[in-house]
């Protein structure tokens, strides 16, 4: 249990680390909560969230040997990420989601349930993944961008042509045919090392690609690769069943401390929770699950969004907020992802309902009387039709006036934290009179 608790804390504070602007109180990019009272909680929040989730890694790594601290530690994580997830949607990526629900099994399982939990997390990630890259866009776009940045970082630069283009189709439909085979085979113990060097490649290859010879992505998507690698041969190959004899697997015998290859009684609590995991992403087409909470990544099934801001909807200015360079003498056009990555270092949570507040927060904070967005929706699955929700009078969509009543016909919050435009006023008034700011924030 107590490299479990090792490995779950080590890959925390790793992206943590790798994506440290995104945890703390920032007004660089707008905050999305996930329910509505939560637009008015103070920033003291989002510290003591950091500071229990700090300390609850720190506490794992140290005091791993001892079971039941252990447990309520991995209980304090989780609640610290579920008080992140509430005061900002963005936070919610796709690792952050994994290590919250690894905290949930930590401190509610035995050793043996918490590390099949584990496994069959990983494999149910490897699984959803492959199914949401089984369509037409990934297979033209996404897939073919990432075998460009294998090519670029092995320093192969051709010309494309039809020929080519064919063959990047092909091999990226074969990268899904792989992540399901990698799948199946982690999910059968008599196969799992092969599944397991599977993996080790598929990991290492994507970090050629994403890696800085490559498309040069963030230090988090980076990471979490990296946290992979470590992460399945942890738990995974100490326990691979495929070369004990026969006798070894079918004779009874009394479980041993450190025997973790027998099936124990695993709590009817981890068993709810597991299977909830796993079986939700398959809500994600209807609609009752995130992308990313589908483990929706590097497909072409995320949702996209960008602002125009015409020269006649601002005052004075442009926005405060770091969106780039703009003039008020044109249209300025901001793609929400890039501004995300540019100013967190994180890539934006795919969803509408994320795009709409942005443009509320946008147009709240910054006297934009009228800006437009243009909201890229899930292509068709089999076509690569592309599907496009304008908001915004002179785009021919509907009133922007009206862009508050489509937030709220969201399941979850789409409106925006109302934060102070200068973190640095609050942050004075908490190193001058902590105890003061503290009550007030609390009575307000």
């Amino acid at each position: 249990m107590g490299t479990l608790h090792r490995l779950l804390a080590f890959g925390q504070i790793l992206l943590v680390a790798s994506t440290w602007r995104l945890w703390t109180p920032q007004t660089k990019f707008p905050q999305i909560p996930m329910i509505r009272s939560a637009c008015a909680a103070p920033i003291w929040l989002d510290w003591l969230c950091l500071i229990s989730l700090v300390g609850a890694c720190l506490g794992m790594l140290v005091c791993c040997h001892r079971r039941r601290l252990s447990k309520y530690l991995s209980s304090v994580l989780a609640v610290s990420l579920a008080g992140f997830f509430i005061l900002d949607q963005h936070r919610l990526q796709p690792w952050a989601w994994q290590f919250f629900l690894l905290a949930v099994l930590l401190s509610v399982g035995d050793e043996v349930s918490a590390r099949r939990g584990w496994q069959w997390l990983v494999i149910g990630i490897y699984f959803w993944s492959a199914v949401s890259k089984l369509d037409y866009t990934f297979c033209h776009v996404q897939g073919p961008a990432l075998l460009k940045g294998l090519r670029l970082a092995i320093g192969l630069r051709g010309i494309s042509n039809a020929e080519t283009v064919a063959l990047d189709v092909i091999a990226s439909f074969g990268t899904v045919l792989g992540e399901l085979t990698i799948a199946f085979l982690l999910a059968w113990p008599r196969h799992r090392r092969h599944g397991l060097w599977m993996a080790t490649t598929m990991h290492l290859l994507l970090l050629a690609a994403l890696g800085p010879l490559g498309l040069n992505h963030t230090a988090g998507v980076l990471s979490w690769n990296i946290f992979f690698l470590i992460q399945n041969w942890l738990i995974f190959f100490e326990h691979d069943l495929s070369e004990l004899p026969a006798t070894d697997l079918t004779s009874p015998r009394l479980p041993k401390q450190d025997d973790q290859s027998l099936p124990l009684s695993v709590p009817l609590s981890s068993r709810i929770a597991l299977a909830l995991a796993l079986a939700w992403p398959a809500l994600q087409p209807m609609g009752y699950c995130d992308h990313w909470m589908a483990w929706s990544v590097y497909s072409g099934r995320a949702e996209s969004g960008v602002l125009i801001i015409s020269p006649k909807s601002t005052r004075n200015e442009l926005p405060t907020m770091d969106i780039g360079e703009g003039r008020l003498d044109k249209t300025t056009v901001i793609d929400i992802g890039q501004w995300s990555l540019r100013t967190l270092a994180v890539p934006c949570n795919p969803q509408s309902r994320l795009y709409v507040g942005v443009a509320l927060a946008v147009a709240e904070s910054d006297n934009i009387a009228r800006p437009e967005i243009r909201i890229q929706l899930s292509p068709n699955r089999w076509t690569g039709e592309e599907r496009v929700l304008v908001i915004g009078k002179n785009a021919g969509g509907i009133e922007v006036e009206e862009t508050a009543k489509l937030a709220e016909t969201f399941h979850i919050n789409a409106f925006p934290r109302q934060l102070p435009k200068h973190i640095g006023d609050h942050w004075r008034h908490l190193k001058n009179a902590p105890w003061k700011y503290f009550w007030q924030s609390c009575l307000s």
